[in-house]
């Protein structure tokens, strides 16, 4: 698949601590033009949002995961998430699961997202926005928690409930 200049990726992430990882993918992470590895990245900082503000996506091929805390986090920022189902968060209609975890199938992901109206980009970043406010957020961790514990109390004759 050739290469789209229009298509600049940041990898943000604490790669320096993962050598294999960084030794497998030093070609990509370090060797490919539209690829800038930043490193770990305060997500209250400038730097996250100057990333977000010229990004239209989070892409995520993550291979365990309960529930992707940088998932969630770029949902709140409104990016659209490509990420794998193991990412553990849902993206409805607003993201994409990719089909696997190789090179190709982001790249492939990556692609498809790049050539799609405007419109459609900003209704996709404001839907993820919006799921997350209604989903993930701290009122709605400590109902859900607050729901399960009691459960347990009462005893296992109750069945758990898995939050949406």
């Amino acid at each position: 698949m050739p290469r789209r200049p229009s298509c600049n990726s940041r990898f943000a992430g604490p790669v320096d601590r993962e050598r294999d990882f960084n030794d497998f993918y030093r070609r990509e992470l370090y060797r490919t033009p539209n690829i800038r590895t930043v490193g770990w990245i305060d997500v209250a900082g400038r730097e996250f949002r100057r990333i977000v503000d010229s990004s239209a996506a989070l892409i995520y091929p993550s291979c365990s995961e309960g529930c992707a805390g940088c998932v969630v986090t770029s949902l709140h920022a409104g990016l659209v998430p490509i990420v794998s189902r193991e990412s553990g968060v849902e993206v409805r209609d607003f993201g994409a699961i990719l089909p696997g975890s190789t090179v190709a199938d982001v790249r492939s992901a990556a692609l498809d997202l790049s050539s799609r109206p405007a419109d459609e980009l900003r209704r996709r970043s404001r839907a993820a926005w919006q799921y997350a406010r209604a989903y993930h957020t701290r009122e709605r961790f400590a109902a859900e928690f607050r729901s399960v514990v009691e459960r347990l109390v009462r005893g296992p004759a109750v069945p758990l409930r898995v939050a949406a």
